[in-house]
């Protein structure tokens, strides 16, 4: 399964996230594609709104696409049972979601946009804002499952520098 979590807009690269979902539901018959991006009522965004509606027609039991908010209960299984992250924001300052995926020990495939490739650093796949990469990164991803493990350790030891309570701490000492 390949999730990507984020807003329905340009900057989180939505349109490009059904362009990836086509290419590898369409390169490989077993793999699932989970979308959770709230549908949204920009004008300008109807057009992805029609692909992403084609892909769960073209493709009912392997593209899944989650219009509404969910729970944190949800999204943590969602991450449970996801095989790859992926994040192919055009610009993306601090994606949570892709330190939530991490946190889950989930190998996490992002843009070299924003905030994404310091976050990811070696403990996932950084790559140019690219849906021919993304699609030949997931592939390549799905039949390595020892390299996928291997990015999973690490995404889960780098996580934990995101800790909260201790980026709140290193914020109040720099002001001090």
């Amino acid at each position: 399964t390949v999730l990507y979590v984020g807003r329905f807009s340009m900057e989180k690269g939505i349109d490009v996230v059904a362009k990836i979902a086509e290419k590898v539901l369409s390169s490989d018959k077993e793999i699932k594609f989970i979308a959770v991006a709230s549908e949204t009522n920009v004008p300008s965004m109807g057009k992805v709104m029609e692909k992403f509606k084609e892909l769960s027609e073209k493709y009912p039991e392997r593209f899944i696409w989650i219009k509404k908010e969910v729970s944190r209960e949800e999204i943590a299984q969602l991450y449970k049972k996801a095989t790859i992250c992926i994040q192919p924001s055009r610009y993306d300052s601090c994606p949570l979601c892709v330190i939530e995926a991490m946190a889950c020990g989930k190998t996490v495939i992002g843009s070299s946009r924003g905030g994404i490739p310091e976050i990811i650093d070696k403990a996932g796949i950084v790559i140019p804002f690219d849906s021919n990469l993304f699609s030949k990164k997931i592939l390549e991803l799905i039949k390595n499952y020892r390299l996928r493990e291997r990015y999973g350790r690490r995404a889960l030891e780098r996580s934990k520098l995101f800790n909260w309570d201790e980026v709140a701490l290193k914020t109040l000492n720099i002001y001090k």
